[in-house]
């Protein structure tokens, strides 16, 4: 019942039939490519920036193609790069989670004991502190 958007390695595709990324270099900067799978309702993008972006989605879509600047090599100048809706939106919201992480891990409780769930225990006190100080 959640709406998710996240990014996603090449090597947990599972036999997801994109396009390779030396196939994906050869064409121009901008090009993607993408794969829905109607069982689960799971979208999957791979969009050709500098590298290729793997993008995995259940509620948005690759339509409208937003258009990005980006440098271009050939004409020496930052142009429009075409850029599906499904990036558009993970770049546009992912700032909150990143945040929080970034914040958690730079003031992380230094206390290390041995037994399982320590880490548990002192990962739930530091993201409690970073909400607080949030909120």
């Amino acid at each position: 019942g959640f709406q998710v958007t996240g990014a996603m390695r090449e090597n947990r595709l599972n036999k997801c039939p994109l396009k390779g990324t030396n196939e994906m270099k050869k064409q121009k900067r901008g090009s993607y490519d993408y794969r829905f799978d109607t069982n689960e309702e799971i979208l999957i993008v791979k969009w050709l920036d500098n590298k290729s972006v793997i993008v995995r989605t259940n509620y948005d879509t690759v339509e409208p193609i937003g258009k990005v600047q980006r440098w271009q090599r050939d004409i020496k100048a930052r142009g429009l790069v075409p850029q599906p809706n499904a990036l558009k939106n993970y770049n546009a919201f992912m700032g909150g989670v990143d945040k929080h992480d970034w914040l958690t891990s730079k003031y992380a409780t230094s206390i290390r004991r041995k037994k399982w769930y320590w880490p548990l225990f002192t990962r739930f006190i530091d993201m409690a502190v970073v909400n607080s100080w949030i909120i």
